[in-house]
């Protein structure tokens, strides 16, 4: 089982929020069938539950999924101390001699407090490991438990995914990818949720296609892009080119991408080589 924590979208307003959590969780189960992988889902709340035999799959997946801010893969138990004290410690090996943490979440009844809950099995932890010693500053490792009504959660690793928003949430925009920085531009508006059309006759946008399983990749040059971009309304996407005034940039329909194009006008480093042109 995979507990995966939901990203900014949970900050939405309740309407967007359910049509943005409904695209999430459309674009997993696609790449899950995609990869001939099973799973069944459940949510609550800002998390999903995720249930599959094929973790691997699972973990390819939740990483290049837009609006995933991180996920575990988890032992699910019964909220009971001694269940939970029994997974944790199915988790930490028997010679294990280093520093530890326990991170302890819940909701629902549970007759212990989260710091009540962590002290008890950080002890029954001491005590089954003895060469351990705790460290809530820097461990070596950290035991994290989601207590959720009746069912608790045990995990020792958080996985990144790589947060913004569920691709199609948004519009649509062409990206012309001939270079690093415009794929890295392209990549940064599909985390604001826009779906692209990917224009990319050198081949540098193939390192997108991970990311983007509903967007088509196209030949043709930045003349072609530009053209299709006029025909269709979208914003068209590519590193800025020299001598491009940022008075030129005109306003986005798309909020998220006109979010985008604000924050690399103002952002530090290699991300001022990134704008966002509408044509």
């Amino acid at each position: 089982m995979v507990l995966v924590r939901l990203g900014e979208l949970t900050l939405k307003g309740p309407k967007a929020r359910e049509e943005m959590v409904r695209i999430l969780i459309g674009n997993i189960v696609h790449r899950f069938r995609e990869r001939g992988a099973e799973m069944v889902y459940r949510r609550e709340g800002g998390r999903l539950y995720v249930h599959t035999p094929d973790l691997g799959t699972a973990k390819w997946v939740l990483s290049r999924s837009f609006g995933v801010r991180s996920f575990s893969p988890s032992i699910m138990v019964d909220a009971e101390l001694g269940s939970i004290l029994e997974a944790a410690l199915s988790e930490i090996p028997e010679e294990f001699s280093g520093t530890f943490a326990v991170r302890v979440r819940r909701r629902g009844d549970f007759p212990l407090t989260s710091q009540e809950t962590a002290a008890r099995l950080g002890e029954g932890i001491l005590g089954a490991r003895p060469g351990a010693s705790v460290d809530l500053e820097n461990p070596d490792l950290e035991v994290g438990v989601e207590i959720r009504g009746s069912i608790a959660y045990v995990f020792t690793h958080w996985c990144p995914g790589p947060g913004g928003l569920p691709l199609g949430s948004e519009g649509t925009a062409v990206a012309y990818v001939d270079s690093a920085e415009g794929a890295l531009a392209a990549w940064l508006v599909l985390r604001r949720g826009a779906r692209l059309r990917i224009f990319s006759p050198s081949g540098e946008g193939e390192v997108l296609r991970d990311w983007c399983h509903l967007c088509p990749f196209l030949c043709g040059s930045l003349q072609d892009a530009a053209e299709d971009a006029r025909k269709k309304g979208y914003g068209l996407v590519l590193p800025r080119p020299a001598g491009v005034d940022a008075t030129q940039l005109l306003p986005l329909s798309s909020l998220a991408v006109r979010e985008f194009m604000e924050v690399m006008l103002r952002g530090p480093g290699p991300c001022r080589r990134t704008r966002t042109i509408y044509k």
